[in-house]
């Protein structure tokens, strides 16, 4: 069985009380979400700040005297965890701002979603406004790919599907891998919170039938600083 699996069979089996009974990796992912990791790419410090709020022990630099600041480096593995090990996050840590940050992933936005109870308040952030989902549902209803789609329920059909229909559909150039997997992963994660059935299951399809355009572990490599220092 894999970690994610087991993360979600351990979420789903046990009601906690308090921020206090998640792990480092969890309480991180929670505050993503709650800063607006779902639309947006949220720094490293903005994260560890909120985690810190919540959890000032696992947090705070070691030193006492210096315990009442939130240390960024305490983060930085749970957040290589949280993105290499669970795949709740998608981005990279580093000292040049230019090159950091983190959103939640697909799986992300369901772990954040079956947290968000433990929050005292709600973040407008944490979710889409009603125009962004009325935005985002029309822009996906209104592409050729989707409503063929719905009319077979089958990428593979009479009505087969090809890399320049993909990449009409995330309106990307079909040279251009890289920039088609952002938008993807970008749109798989919004596409949870619009609670549409087909738009969901088509997201898993295309990831499923573009294997190798839509490859999940290239993503995430993508997103590291080390990846992108060597392009």
């Amino acid at each position: 069985m894999s970690d994610l699996y087991n993360l979600h069979k351990k979420i789903d089996s046990k009601k906690f009380s308090s921020k206090d009974e998640l792990t480092k990796e969890l309480i991180l992912v929670l505050a993503l979400g709650h800063l607006g990791g779902l639309k947006d790419q949220i720094y490293t410090e903005e994260i560890t700040a909120k985690a810190f709020e919540w959890s000032p022990k696992e947090f705070a630099w070691s030193l006492e005297k210096f315990s009442k600041f939130p240390d960024k480096e305490a983060a930085r593995r749970p957040l290589f965890n949280a993105r290499d090990k669970y795949k709740l996050i998608s981005g990279s840590y580093a000292r040049n701002l230019s090159s950091d940050g983190w959103r939640l992933t697909a799986e992300g936005v369901k772990v954040f979603n079956k947290l968000s109870y433990l929050l005292n308040t709600k973040s407008h952030k944490s979710k889409l406004s009603k125009s962004e989902i009325a935005l985002l549902t029309k822009l996906i209803k209104n592409k050729t790919m989707f409503r063929k789609y719905q009319k077979n329920k089958n990428l593979n059909g009479k009505s087969k599907f090809d890399i320049y229909e993909l990449a009409e559909f995330l309106d990307c150039s079909p040279d251009k891998d890289e920039q088609m997997r952002r938008k993807f992963f970008k749109q798989s994660a919004q596409v949870q919170h619009l609670k549409n059935i087909d738009m969901i299951e088509f997201f898993e399809l295309l990831g499923q039938k573009f294997t190798d355009i839509l490859n999940y572990n290239l993503f995430l490599n993508e997103q590291k600083v080390k990846f992108r220092a060597r392009k």
